[in-house]
C-alpha cells in the first residue's frame, strides 16, 4: 500500500507541475499584458501552485521565476 501511495504522490506532482507550466505558457500574454481582470483569482491560484510546484524547479527555470515575479509585482 505504501508502493502505491508514492506512486500515486508522483503522478499527482507530474501532473500538477504540467497544468502550472501549461497554464502559464497559454495565460503569459493575457496577464503580462493587463488583458485579464481576474487578478485575485489569478494571486490566489498562483499562491495555491507554487506550494505544489518544488521552489527547486522555479529556481531552475529563470523564464517560469520571472513570469511569477512580473505577476506577483502587478497584483500588489
Amino acid at each position: 500500500m505504501s508502493s502505491f501511495l508514492s506512486v500515486l504522490d508522483v503522478v499527482i506532482m507530474n501532473h500538477a507541475r504540467f497544468v502550472y507550466l501549461w497554464y502559464f505558457s497559454l495565460s503569459k500574454y493575457f496577464f503580462l499584458s493587463g488583458r485579464s481582470n481576474r487578478s485575485l483569482e489569478y494571486c490566489i491560484w498562483l499562491e495555491h501552485m507554487k506550494h505544489i510546484v518544488n521552489a527547486k524547479e522555479v529556481k531552475q527555470s529563470p523564464w517560469l521565476a520571472r513570469v511569477i515575479d512580473q505577476n506577483e509585482s502587478r497584483l500588489i
